[in-house]
């Protein structure tokens, strides 16, 4: 998705989506955890919601492989 027609979240959005507080969302971006936001002018921080997305797809991908590739037993 390109910029021009990417959503941009505010806090509140990235707090309902993880299920966290405001001051983990950013120390959660501080450590790199969570895409960081954006400083957009006039609009303090936003995140782009294929930013998230991308994010949250690959946090299941990386669940439903703990093991990183093809485990056989």
């Amino acid at each position: 998705m390109s910029i021009q027609t990417d959503e941009l979240l505010r806090v509140q959005d990235i707090m309902r989506i993880y299920g966290i507080a405001r001051s983990t969302v950013y120390a959660k971006a501080k450590e790199g955890l969570i895409p960081p936001p954006a400083s957009i002018p006039n609009m303090k921080f936003r995140w782009l919601r294929s930013d998230i997305e991308a994010d949250l797809a690959a946090k299941i991908a990386s669940a439903k492989n703990p093991y990183g590739g093809s485990h056989a037993s």
